[in-house]
């Protein structure tokens, strides 16, 4: 009878191990899944941030191209001005001088 008894408390030994190995597979089973699914989150949020902060520079960086782009308009703008001022200058010059030459002169 004892032996019976062994062999009884074996099988139940035995049969608590299986059920202690699957509810231990089990866990593993959906820590893993869990895990994964908190790489995936945490991918996801670091590449949303990513665009985010590479959106946020390129819009800064296209305003400060937009700026650039402005001030060298402006420098170029003054620039035509100054070449405008100076060839008016040039010309009236130059038809004072046709001027003094054809007719106070007479040398043409």
């Amino acid at each position: 009878m004892e032996d019976m008894e062994i062999l009884k408390r074996i099988i139940e030994i035995d049969s608590r191990s299986s059920e202690l190995d699957e509810k231990t597979n089990r866990i593993m089973d959906e820590n893993e899944r869990n895990i994964k699914k908190e790489i995936e989150d945490m991918e996801e949020e670091i590449i949303g941030t990513a665009r985010s902060d590479g959106k946020k520079e390129m819009e800064r960086l296209v305003v400060e191209g937009e700026k650039k782009a402005t001030e060298i308009e402006k420098q170029y703008e003054q620039m035509e001005r100054e070449l405008q001022k100076r060839f008016e200058e040039a010309k009236e010059d130059i038809e004072r001088e046709i001027f003094h030459m054809t007719f106070v002169k007479g040398d043409v």
